[in-house]
């Protein structure tokens, strides 16, 4: 497809692939989109995802029925054969690919339809060391991943500056921009204040998967030391504890519960789980 293709007066007729197996930052992005274009009038024609879980069920809210791509396994090579023939009975001019399966799958569903390809990298590769195996499979994926963005993609997009310049090398000569994750203003006021939540406390929050990646030991350590003493009372405000709300789920919550106890903060970390009515929470954040 050429890039007058893509510029025409008409709406692109658009799909967006993803995993749709956690809940996180793509996935709220992806919720974004089609909420912005929906409001146009020009909501994506096709959602293909290849997990039936909280991205399927918010989509449905919206009024958008995904396409769940379904295999014997995960690696399973037909899932590319669907998504071309979903692609081809949409007449999907452009897929939005979101997450390495997704770009992998589209790489290989052009061998049957061709398309024009735009891919969001929204990270960096995970995995730790400590888990050789999953490592190990977090860097196979990778290496796909990039085979299949220099071979398909017509443009990459990044969501913020420092992940563009961490594949300057792997995405060398591909039209590439980054676009940054919109956020829509929030007033405290509208959202009902969480219980949990009290405002005698300077509520400091991080919301996302707890993941190793995401660096919370740092806000532990942080919270430990001496440097958060004065920042509950700035502002001519008198001081407030600090409590620091954890708020999502991932496999390193367990490690990060023992390190609270470690470093003597345990009765100032909270660990609120994943909660749906996030905004909630958001609204009412010192930080």
């Amino acid at each position: 497809m050429e890039s007058k293709d893509l510029n025409q007066a008409a709406p692109v007729r658009l799909a967006i692939c993803s995993t749709g197996e956690l809940f996180g930052g793509v996935e709220t992005q992806i919720l974004d989109l089609c909420r912005f274009l929906t409001r146009r009038g020009c909501a994506p024609r096709l959602v293909t995802l290849f997990f039936d879980h909280e991205l399927a069920r918010r989509l449905r809210t919206l009024g958008i029925e995904p396409v769940i791509l379904r295999g014997a396994h995960r690696y399973d090579p037909r899932l590319a054969r669907q998504l071309a023939d979903e692609l081809c009975s949409h007449d999907i001019q452009v897929v939005h690919a979101h997450g390495y399966k997704a770009t992998i799958a589209c790489a290989l569903a052009r061998r049957w339809y061709n398309f024009g390809l735009i891919k969001t990298e929204h990270g960096l590769v995970e995995g730790s060391l400590r888990q050789p195996w999953a490592w190990l499979r977090s860097r196979a994926n990778h290496a796909l991943d990039s085979w299949a963005t220099r071979r398909v993609a017509d443009r990459v997009c990044y969501v913020t500056d420092d992940i563009r310049r961490h594949y300057d090398a792997a995405h060398a000569g591909l039209d590439r921009h980054t676009v940054h994750n919109g956020i829509d203003p929030l007033e405290a006021s509208s959202y009902p204040r969480p219980e949990d939540l009290p405002a005698d406390r300077f509520q400091v929050g991080i919301v996302g998967r707890v993941t190793g990646v995401k660096g919370i030991p740092f806000a532990l350590q942080a919270l430990a030391g001496e440097e958060l003493g004065a920042l509950a009372g700035t502002a001519g405000e008198a001081a407030r504890p600090i409590c620091l709300n954890i708020i999502g789920s991932g496999p390193a919550t367990a490690a990060l519960e023992g390190e609270a106890g470690r470093l003597g903060v345990a009765d100032r970390v909270r660990f609120l789980g994943f909660r749906r009515n996030i905004l909630d929470y958001i609204a009412p954040l010192d930080v």
